[in-house]
């Protein structure tokens, strides 16, 4: 599990970030990574690595997104992502390398 110090909470205590890794099966349609990758910018979390890529019928695209934070912000992500009219399954892998 990889983890790294980035921010101080009331007390003056490191918060440790953790790597999570976010699936996501979408509907298929123009747009949609641009409405997943907006849901991060908007809220200020920055995406450590993304890959997309379609299944054999080309119906829907399996996305896997990594991006560090705590355990309350990945949720966060997962409950955003999951109002997105095309996402149709979400997973949510914390500590994942």
């Amino acid at each position: 599990m990889e983890l790294r110090p980035v921010k101080f909470d009331m007390q003056g205590a490191f918060l440790m970030e953790q790597k999570q890794t976010i699936t996501l099966v979408v509907k298929n349609h123009p747009g949609v990574l641009l409405r997943i990758t907006g849901l991060f910018t908007r809220r200020g979390f920055n995406i450590d690595s993304l890959t997309a890529f379609p299944d054999e019928k080309k119906e829907f695209t399996t996305m896997t997104i990594t991006t560090y934070g705590d355990d309350a912000t990945a949720k966060q992500i997962i409950r955003q992502v999951n109002k997105v009219q095309e996402v149709v399954a979400s997973d949510l892998k914390a500590g994942e390398a």
